[in-house]
């Protein structure tokens, strides 16, 4: 049996953050990653400060790289299957069959992205169907634009998405009714409203050509933006008996301030405990997360 101070389970923005602040204390942090973090289908991550632009593999390829200068810490690449708390320690199994035992465990084990049943939308997603204006709206600006409704919260990215563009168009998809008081105020801002149902998003691979609405006709887009919702991309929350709490996007792990679950000993950091999603985020949950799941060790009661 291999013994940490700390687990960290997945190797995302808020798993590396979490684990740096407790290597840099010099505890014996273990990081469990199996390479699927939600955003690899996404060209390039941005808004992030020194990292803007930066694909999926480059960020795996530096943290790894930094991290391997703390002596205290190790990262095995696997994923993280089974997850048990006996007394005051975890015991954490993964994909290879191998078993690691903690005083603490950091879930950092991000969500999955459920995307709205439209033929062509999944082999375009993080390209050129997008979740987010604030991560990917620049590199698509003066484009040709679209919103693909699928909840009210729809209707608030159309608002803000004439700062990236003024050639838009929402497709209510069914999901927002010509009534909604918000349709006139769109429109006012000289945002197109198409409400015949979507049939399918045409283009090679990942590029967007156009839209073909049920009655077959056509409306040309360079990129559109479609709010997903979520789950746990992991069972260990469910296993370790987390409560959750429901979101705008999908159910979350609930925490304190300081990352803490109700479980003592257990923390939750990134996507998969805050309802608002953001790499920046993530970070910032990952440091609050290591920060004190590292001072909690300090505590005279819970050495071991």
């Amino acid at each position: 049996m291999n013994y940490y101070d700390v687990i960290v389970v997945g190797g995302g923005f808020a798993g590396v953050s979490a684990a740096m602040q407790i290597a840099r204390a010099r505890r014996k942090v273990l990081i469990i990653d199996e390479a699927k973090p939600r955003n690899r289908f996404a060209i390039a991550a941005h808004g992030l400060y020194g990292l803007d632009g930066k694909t999926i593999p480059q960020l795996r390829e530096i943290a790894q790289m930094q991290l391997a200068n703390y002596p205290s810490l190790q990262w095995i690449n696997a994923g993280a299957i089974d997850a048990t708390k006996e007394d005051k320690n975890f015991t954490v199994k993964d994909s290879n069959g191998k078993t690691y035992q903690s005083k603490r465990l950091i879930l950092a084990t991000g969500v999955k992205d459920i995307l709205p049943d439209i033929p062509g939308i999944a082999e375009k997603w993080g390209k050129t169907v997008l979740h987010c204006p604030y991560c990917h709206g620049y590199e698509v600006r003066e484009k040709r634009l679209g919103i693909i409704a699928t909840s009210e919260a729809s209707l608030h990215q159309a608002m803000i998405l004439p700062d990236w563009g003024d050639d838009i168009v929402l497709f209510t998809n069914n999901v927002i009714g010509k009534e909604n008081k918000l349709i006139s105020e769109l429109r006012h801002k000289n945002i197109r409203i198409i409400t015949t149902p979507i049939a399918e998003l045409l283009g090679k691979g990942s590029n967007l050509d156009a839209i073909r609405l049920t009655d077959n006709s056509l409306v040309e887009r360079d990129a559109v933006f479609a709010i997903s919702q979520v789950k746990q991309a992991s069972n260990l929350p469910y296993i370790l008996g987390c409560p959750m709490e429901d979101g705008a996007f999908g159910a979350y792990i609930k925490t304190d301030n300081f990352k803490a679950t109700p479980i003592q000993g257990l923390y939750a950091a990134g996507d998969a405990a805050r309802s608002m999603h953001n790499a920046t985020w993530a970070i910032s949950d990952g440091v609050t997360a290591g920060i004190f799941t590292h001072q909690s060790l300090l505590k005279p009661q819970n050495r071991s």
